[in-house]
C-alpha cells in the first residue's frame, strides 16, 4: 500500500507531501510521487514551482537542462521522504488531455494505493470554491481517499 501524492515542487505540493509523509508514517507504507509530464512542453524550474513552456520556443539543449531541473526537483522530495524514514517512489507520468484524468488513470492501474494527497494552491474567490481542475478531478474522480491541503496550512 502507498500513499500517493501529485507533486510539482509548489508550496502547494510541498504541504501536500507534508501531510502524505505524516499519513504513511502512521499506516507504516511508503510515498509514490505523481509528477504529470505533458508530451509537448519542457520545463523551466522558477522556484517555487515549475512552469511550462512550448518546445517551440526552446532548444534541444534547454529542454534537457530543464528536464535535468525536474528530475531535482523530484529528487529533493524523495529526500524529504528519506528523512522520515520511509521509502518512496516517483512516477512521471505523460499527460493528455487534462492532468487530472490522467492522475486517476494512474491510480487506478495502481491497486496499492490507498490515499491520494494534493495541494490546492489557487487563492482566487472562484478559485478557492472550485479547488482547481486538477484537484477538483481527482477529488470527485479517484479511486481512493483524497486529502486536498490547503495553502494556508
Amino acid at each position: 500500500m502507498a500513499i500517493a501524492v501529485a507533486y510539482d515542487g509548489s508550496e502547494a505540493a510541498k504541504k501536500a507531501l507534508k501531510y502524505a509523509i505524516r499519513e504513511a508514517a502512521l499506516r507504516m507504507t511508503e510515498v509514490l510521487l505523481v509528477y504529470a509530464l505533458a508530451p509537448d512542453r519542457v520545463f523551466k524550474d522558477t522556484r517555487p514551482f515549475v512552469r511550462s513552456f512550448s518546445i517551440s520556443e526552446l532548444t534541444e539543449h534547454y529542454r534537457k537542462a530543464m528536464t535535468e531541473s525536474v528530475h531535482a526537483m523530484l529528487k529533493e522530495a524523495e529526500q524529504e521522504v528519506a528523512k522520515a524514514g520511509l521509502k518512496s517512489e516517483v512516477r512521471v507520468i505523460n499527460i493528455g488531455k487534462g492532468t487530472g484524468p490522467d492522475i486517476v488513470r494512474l491510480l487506478h492501474e495502481e491497486s496499492s494505493v490507498e490515499m491520494i494527497a494534493i495541494g490546492i494552491y489557487k487563492t482566487t474567490p472562484v478559485g478557492k470554491f472550485l479547488l482547481g481542475s486538477t484537484a477538483q478531478y481527482v477529488a470527485m474522480n479517484a479511486p481512493c481517499p483524497v486529502l486536498s491541503v490547503s495553502p494556508v496550512v
